[in-house]
């Protein structure tokens, strides 16, 4: 199981580690990253997330996304996620993130790349989505890459929905009930 490293509420890392799968205590945050990755035509390379995501499964997402593991700094997990879901070693010593976005847990670390990589050459994996009636070999993605203009269509289409999805989000927060009566 993966572990976490708990930061306060000026992402100061507090020592505390938690499971990923296990809610995040009341006042603790936990730190994502993400990279969107370029061509020099200024196409964004994007992939379809995996079915059994609890959390929009099967929609279109950023180039690469994942939870920070305890000990590691943004630069670190990004470097980790871009290994493990692309198969690119790409660089990150020298990066900041370009964009932090704060949400109800945590932390998101964006890192801008460009990089021209070639989709048919992504090595296959097993957890990955098929694409069309699996006549596509299992490969880390259904990945394309697509234009401004049609990554803002894309956008605005899934925003009703992800709205749906984030009213319908439950925060689970730990709770001291040692003191508390029984009645």
């Amino acid at each position: 199981m993966e572990k976490l490293d708990l930061y306060d509420i000026d992402f100061i890392k507090t020592g505390e580690i938690a499971d990923r799968n296990t809610p995040i205590p009341k006042g603790r945050f936990r730190m994502v990253v993400h990279a969107c990755i370029f061509n020099n035509k200024g196409q964004m390379l994007i992939q379809q997330r995996q079915s059994f995501k609890k959390t929009w499964a099967n929609l279109w997402d950023i180039s690469v996304g994942g939870s920070s593991q305890a000990g590691e700094n943004p630069r670190q997990s990004i470097h980790r996620e871009v290994q493990e879901e692309l198969g690119l070693d790409i660089n990150f010593d020298n990066i900041r993130p370009h964009l932090t976005v704060h949400f109800s847990s945590g932390m998101d670390h964006y890192f801008l790349v460009n990089k021209d990589v070639d989709v048919s050459n992504l090595p296959e994996k097993e957890w990955a989505t098929t694409g069309t009636g699996m006549k596509r070999k299992k490969n880390i993605i259904n990945s394309l890459f697509l234009e401004a203009s049609e990554l803002e269509k894309l956008v605005l289409e899934r925003q009703e929905r992800y709205e749906k999805i984030a009213k319908n989000e439950v925060r689970y927060e730990a709770v001291d009930t040692e003191d508390a009566d029984i009645i």
